[in-house]
């Protein structure tokens, strides 16, 4: 095939050049800018809430710790005055020296116990001990037991039964 000469080819159709667009970054830099400027913002002020909380927290921590030691300084007075008194009122030396001569040892065959005098009449005293200590005495039928005390002689008592 022969070409003619005397007209002009055919237009043929280019695609026109792709045109450069810009990418659209800022939007997106500029929202997460804006995040993290918040972000840090409250962030900030949750910080500073919660030194100022703390901050009340240890004024109030001060108070109560000041107050509970002005009551404890409080009980330790009492407690000072209540034993100086206590030291004046009890001596418990005392109270054992004038009880030990009423403290008595009953000897009841192969057994034996306490006994107390709880009262005095002027042809003997009445005792008292735990049935325990004398039963088998007084089941086998006798009536008298061995007591001993302190600075006294050994004595052999009559057991009697009161109600």
């Amino acid at each position: 095939m022969e070409q003619q000469l005397d007209r002009p080819p055919a237009p043929v159709a280019i695609p026109p050049a792709p045109v450069d667009r810009p990418v659209r970054r800022r939007p997106a830099i500029r929202r997460t800018a804006v995040l993290v400027v918040v972000s840090w913002a409250v962030v900030g002020a949750v910080l500073v809430r919660q030194q100022s909380e703390i901050g009340h927290a240890r004024s109030d921590a001060a108070a109560v710790t000041a107050d509970l030691g002005a009551r404890l300084d409080d009980l330790t007075a009492a407690q000072a005055a209540i034993e100086a008194e206590l030291d004046d009122a009890f001596d418990a030396a005392a109270v054992v020296a004038s009880a030990r001569a009423s403290v008595l040892t009953v000897v009841a065959g192969r057994y034996q116990g306490s006994a107390f005098v709880i009262g005095t009449r002027p042809f003997g005293s009445t005792l008292v001990t735990n049935f325990h200590v004398i039963a088998r005495v007084w089941r086998a039928g006798g009536r008298s037991v061995v007591v001993r005390g302190a600075d006294r002689p050994e004595l052999r008592v009559t057991l009697g039964n009161q109600p």
